[in-house]
């Protein structure tokens, strides 16, 4: 299928946004699609009257209140409720989870990000948290959560996996794409909601990329937002301790392990998958992100779509 260029600029958008979705094999409902649409701001009856004329040209189809494209089977539906159902239960656990890592030292705030932020999780999907550290104390941070997954979770990633830490220092992200946007946007937060408001509003520029999003909570009761007497206990028997100088030791430690097990990797593509800095800790063994944006491209050049996010 390709799509001709005599759409309008709404259209196309329209056609781009459940593109980008049709990755995840995910169809969209009316209000989520005008919440993700790139760069285009429309009313509801601008939106409808758009997907009236693409269904017509059999472009998109509609069911139960879904959109997708018309390259997808009815089957994709069945798919997306299956997924949403595991989410809910999966959303859950995240929130147990998140009550005991709230009492670990140094922690500061938690959100949920990947896929079970947008209400999806596959069955072999699993909770991806976003934690929040304090000052100097990221990588400790990072060693004592490794050691409560390894020793309460059974070192099981399912329901614990941490793709990226932060500092409050590096709670802006940097490259703008409409990728990253929607992670942020998507996201949810556990635990901290003065300290989420503050994480949207240091990257407003996500309105760049998605001129109608507005902020959202939804999908899980977030925890109080006092800080446990546990964690201020740790952190006052803990600070009889230097810990500065263990902070960098246990980040340097970390950065050279990476580079022993990635040494066919090129500078580049190293800092794309690892980040070992004093403020961030990520690690993308899949490189995520590369992996969508591929995929995304791909179908906007099989679609005849011009890329412009």
């Amino acid at each position: 299928m390709r799509i001709e260029n005599d759409h309008s600029d709404l259209e196309q958008e329209i056609l781009r946004t459940l593109t980008y979705f049709d990755v995840f094999s995910y169809p969209l409902t009316q209000e989520q699609l005008i919440t993700f649409l790139s760069r285009a701001s429309a009313s509801d009856i601008q939106l409808k009257d758009s997907l009236h004329r693409l269904i017509e040209q059999n472009l998109v189809h509609s069911l139960q209140g879904y959109y997708f494209l018309s390259t997808r089977s009815d089957e994709i539906i069945a798919s997306r409720g299956e997924n949403e159902e595991r989410a809910s239960r999966m959303l859950k656990h995240a929130r147990w989870v998140s009550f005991f890592l709230k009492q670990m030292p140094f922690v500061r705030a938690i959100f949920i990000t990947g896929s079970l932020s947008k209400n999806v999780a596959e069955q072999t999907s699993d909770i991806d948290f976003m934690i929040i550290a304090e000052l100097n104390r990221l990588w400790i941070c990072k060693i004592i959560l490794t050691g409560f997954r390894r020793i309460f979770l059974f070192n099981s990633h399912k329901y614990f996996c941490i793709n990226l830490m932060v500092t409050e220092k590096a709670i802006y992200f940097p490259n703008h794409n409409y990728f990253t946007a929607l992670e942020i946007a998507t996201s949810k937060v556990v635990w901290n909601t003065a300290f989420f408001s503050k994480y949207q509003k240091e990257n407003s520029w996500i309105y760049e990329y998605l001129p109608n999003w507005r902020p959202l909570r939804e999908g899980v009761f977030p925890l109080s937002n006092t800080r446990s007497p546990f964690q201020r206990i740790f952190e006052s028997l803990l600070s009889i301790i230097r810990l500065d100088a263990i902070d960098t030791n246990v980040m340097l430690t970390a950065r050279n392990f990476w580079k022993k097990k990635y040494k066919d990797f090129n500078e580049d593509k190293f800092n794309s998958v690892i980040q070992c800095k004093p403020d961030i800790a990520s690690v993308w063994h899949l490189d995520h992100q590369t992996r969508i944006i591929d995929g995304f491209r791909h179908r906007l050049t099989v679609y005849g779509l011009r890329e412009t996010v």
